[in-house]
């Protein structure tokens, strides 16, 4: 019988029938015979039935079993674990797999030692082992020394710390420069329209008083004179009126100029400037000279006073540093301030009115 033949369940009862005559005596034809449930085999003892099931079936399942896992059924032949080749002893296996199976292991191994990095915990030095770590750092700590290594050391130290300080003065310059309008990334105009955008968005504004004041800023600096929206006229005469005390004494009446949606964060300097011109417009001697920064201004009435824009006073400035005056302040401000949000002070205001003929 073949081993890819299905196994039948057969049962192992003995078939037979019985046929008792009237006193209990069995004949020949009729003794037990026992049937192989995987042939047709048929036996009159069971003993003999079970040795050739044993012989016969059981053997060749063994065989076929052991084929199908890919080892000998025979304990006698000794496998490779890591090749297909066979031997018959140990002793052959073992000179096999040292022969031909040792290299590979010790090529892992090497190359897993390679990629073993140890640093050094006082300079951070890389290592491929144990024993020259240890020796680098005992020379850290040695008092031994010599002068070159310490130097050395020292001068590794003090080159990394310079870096260091370096790249953080050079980002702080970054950002002291972008924060007084170095950075080119700004301008009155961006600005202005940004921020506008930005009131529009949040629901402060609508969309008719954003094109209004956006046509307002285009013909304040086409003309070159402040528009007003962020003036409080005479402001004196308010601080006048809110005191306590029982008598007050202004120096003379001014007007307060605050930040606009174009000027937020940088035009300080620019504002101030305006109030002190809208303080010396009101006196004729004054008004005069400045007639070439403010023509359409008249110093008769005050309600008529009108201060140039952020953007003139800008190009006043340059004017007076090309007629020679601060050269030192124009080099320090790169010559220009027209279309930048670069911040000016009180050397840049003296030097307006020194080119009016202001002292």
């Amino acid at each position: 019988m073949s081993s890819d033949e299905d196994c039948r369940i057969v049962s192992n009862e003995p078939s037979y029938s019985a046929a008792v005559s009237g006193k209990n005596k069995i004949s020949s034809d009729q003794v037990p015979k026992f049937t192989c449930p995987m042939c047709p085999q048929v036996c009159e003892e069971l003993c003999i039935i079970e040795a050739h099931i044993e012989n016969e079936h059981l053997n060749g399942l063994e065989e076929q079993i052991s084929e199908d896992n890919s080892k000998p059924f025979n304990s006698a032949v000794h496998a490779c674990p890591l090749c297909s080749q066979t031997f018959k002893d140990t002793l052959s296996l073992e000179f096999h797999f040292r022969a031909q199976h040792d290299v590979l292991q010790n090529e892992e191994s090497t190359s897993k030692a390679q990629t073993l990095i140890l640093s050094c915990p006082v300079c951070l030095s890389e290592f491929g082992s144990e024993e020259p770590l240890a020796q680098h750092v005992n020379l850290h700590f040695s008092t031994d020394i010599s002068n070159d290594v310490d130097e050395e050391l020292a001068r590794k130290l003090e080159q990394e710390e310079r870096c260091l300080m370096q790249n953080k003065e050079r980002d702080d310059f970054k950002r002291l420069q972008s924060m007084h309008g170095f950075d080119q990334g700004r301008n009155l105009n961006r600005q202005c329209d940004a921020n506008l955008f930005r009131s529009v968005k949040k629901g402060n504004m609508s969309a008719v008083d954003y094109h209004e004041k956006r046509i307002m800023l285009k013909m304040s600096e086409k003309i070159g004179l402040d528009d007003g929206s962020s003036a409080t006229l005479d402001i004196t005469n308010h601080i006048r009126k809110l005191t306590v005390a029982q008598s007050t004494h202004m120096c003379s009446a001014v007007d307060h100029y605050a930040a606009s949606f174009g000027d937020s964060g940088w035009g300080c300097g620019y504002r101030n400037l305006q109030m002190l011109l809208s303080a010396i417009l009101r006196n004729p001697q004054y008004a005069d000279r400045l007639l070439n920064l403010c023509p359409s201004t008249s110093s008769t009435s005050d309600s008529s006073i009108k201060v140039p824009s952020i953007s003139r006073l800008q190009s006043a400035i340059e004017e007076a540093w090309k007629m020679g005056f601060d050269e030192q302040g124009c080099e320090q401000l790169g010559g220009k301030l027209s279309g930048t949000c670069k911040w000016i002070g009180a050397t840049e205001i003296a030097t307006l009115l020194a080119s009016c003929r202001i002292r």
